[in-house]
């Protein structure tokens, strides 16, 4: 009987976001939420993955101690991230070892192992993977406050984290991006240093990032519901 390979992967977590518009008056992922902080919510489905040989976890130089100790786990690694985000992500993919690295926004503390499943299996024919979910909203252009056209919405997604990559692609499009202005999606990144386009495939309503005030709200009540299940 043919043994089945099990495609290994590393995690980056971008955790280095001064999340100013959470007006929380400290990293937003560090905040608690069900008794556990959002960076601890956000990395545990890789934790018990066992396809997932270790979470390094890129966080800013002053809250690198309080992650640290959010985690005792050997998986995890804490590293200083840098200036922008793009900095930051480069300095994660320094520390992995896989073939294939995710790279998850640290602020996403909803994601379930059926996603990390999809995007592995897209990453055995594809070199750039993401999450997304179709726009159903009706969509305008504005101008001065004042709608000017209708925008169609069947090309349109929302995209998510995490997002996939085979580690060599994106290690080279970020050392080929360093002189170029700050891009906050890695797949568009690899996209533009690269001409390499991401494939999308399907994310999850819930895995929403906490960027405002209205959005923990909603995140308390997703986590807590989980933690009754």
């Amino acid at each position: 009987m043919k043994a089945v390979m099990i495609a290994m992967y590393d995690v980056i977590i971008v955790a280095g976001g001064k999340g100013r518009r959470s007006k929380l008056g400290h990293n937003k992922v560090l905040h608690q939420i069900a008794g556990k902080s959002i960076i601890e919510h956000a990395s545990e489905v890789f934790l018990q993955d066992t396809r997932c040989s270790q979470v390094i976890i890129v966080a800013a130089k002053d809250d690198i101690s309080a992650v640290r100790h959010c985690f005792p786990q050997n998986k995890v690694i804490v590293i200083e991230g840098g200036e922008t985000r793009t900095q930051s992500v480069k300095n994660g993919l320094e520390a992995v070892n896989s073939e294939f690295v995710l790279i998850h926004d640290g602020a996403r503390p909803f994601i379930a192992e059926d996603n990390i499943t999809a995007i592995l299996d897209a990453l055995k024919s594809t070199q750039s993977v993401t999450l997304a979910l179709p726009v159903y909203d009706t969509v305008k252009r504005v101008h001065n406050q004042f709608i000017e056209n209708d925008i169609s919405r069947e090309s349109l997604v929302r995209i998510q984290t995490p997002q996939g990559f085979h580690a060599s692609v994106i290690t080279k499009a970020h050392a080929a991006s360093l002189n170029h202005s700050e891009i906050t999606c890695d797949a568009s990144l690899v996209q533009q240093a690269l001409a390499i386009p991401a494939k999308v495939v399907e994310g999850d309503q819930r895995n929403i990032k906490f960027t405002t005030q209205n959005d923990l709200e909603l995140l308390e009540l997703i986590l807590d519901a989980k933690d009754r299940l």
